[in-house]
């Protein structure tokens, strides 16, 4: 089999995997950034939560990272576990959403304290959902220009994520966080597709994991 340079990004079946890939990254983006920013600027939050909440989201990351990549061994083990954290992160922005239906201090606290949580969830699984499909969709001539290309979808959301999100939710509120939980459900979708096709482009035996 002959090897093709810059074999990843002209794969169009596994470029579909990373773009769906980088909407259900947007956690990252969400917990970092764009949480923090509408909790200052459209919320009663008291202020000292939101550093507290960060250090217990890498708190939970740390403790649960393991074990939230049981089953991500596989393509198909790990699109489940991609569609789940899509369902996770979904969830945690629609209740970030109720936030910005009362300005109650009690309400907005609980509201984003749950998300947070709800948030910390998604991101352990999607974290570990990366890995088994990275791993599982590399042909084994080409793993590491393969493992390579995958990380755009962390890079991508990286770069667009803070304007688009944090534009998204400071502009429209309610209905901006809702938007993005929908975009998010299409992804989860969409991953087990896509992964699907990616996976049928492989030569029997030459992805580091595959389904049974």
């Amino acid at each position: 089999m002959g090897f093709k340079r810059f074999a990843a990004v002209r794969d169009p079946r596994f470029l579909s995997v990373i773009g769906v890939s980088t909407v259900l990254a947007s956690h990252v983006t969400v917990i970092l950034i764009t949480m923090p920013l509408w909790a200052l600027n459209r919320t009663s939050l008291p202020h000292f939560l939101i550093p507290l909440l960060l250090i217990f989201n890498t708190v939970f990351v740390i403790l649960f990272q393991v074990r939230a990549s049981r089953g991500a061994d596989t393509v198909e083990g790990a699109g489940r576990l991609a569609r789940r954290s899509g369902y996770w992160l979904a969830g945690g922005c629609a209740v970030i959403a109720v936030s910005a239906l009362d300005d109650n201090v009690v309400l907005v606290s609980v509201a984003i304290v749950a998300a947070v949580l709800i948030l910390s969830v998604a991101e352990v699984m999607q974290a570990a959902s990366g890995w088994g499909l990275a791993f599982g969709l590399a042909p084994g001539h080409a793993q590491g220009e393969y493992l390579g290309a995958f990380d755009l979808h962390v890079i991508t959301q990286n770069i667009i994520g803070p304007a688009a999100l944090s534009g998204l939710v400071i502009a429209f509120g309610f209905w901006g966080w809702l938007g993005i939980a929908v975009a998010v459900l299409v992804a989860s979708a969409l991953i087990i597709p896509v992964a699907h096709r990616s996976q049928a482009t492989l030569v029997p035996g030459t992805a580091s994991a595959t389904s049974p």
